[in-house]
């Protein structure tokens, strides 16, 4: 009987620790396998290198937008300067056609002074005879 008692105890300390145990560790219900554990990882992984292979096709793109404003801008810059290269020659074509203008004028204003003063000088010989 004293050895009965000490199985009953040993069962029923073994019982209590069984208890422990199980509700320390999750359910089989929960528990997940290794494999199911490895999937789920491997899953992860792939979703992650999904999102840098997007995450570097959406900086190569952003690279070459950037590599085209570049190029736009300097083809811009070239054009810009064309133009003040282009401004500046009209400038001084202008400048050149406004002094010819001015030259014929005065020779003009010079030639019909001439005119007039022989018109008078032929007046007034006609005057005097």
């Amino acid at each position: 009987s004293a050895a009965g008692d000490l199985l009953e105890a040993a069962d029923e300390k073994a019982g209590a620790v069984i208890s422990e145990q199980l509700a320390q560790t999750p359910s089989t219900a929960t528990r997940k396998s290794a494999s199911a554990v490895f999937d789920d990882e491997a899953e992860e992984i792939s979703a992650l290198r999904q999102q840098l292979e997007e995450a570097q096709e959406g900086q190569r793109r952003a690279t070459l937008a950037a590599d085209e404003l570049v190029q736009a801008e300097a083809a811009l810059a070239a054009e810009l300067a064309a133009s003040k290269a282009e401004a500046v020659q009209l400038q001084e074509r202008e400048r050149a056609v406004k002094a010819k203008v001015v030259e014929k004028l005065r020779t003009q204003g010079d030639e019909l002074s001439k005119r007039d003063e022989l018109i008078r000088s032929l007046r007034a010989r006609s005057l005097q005879v």
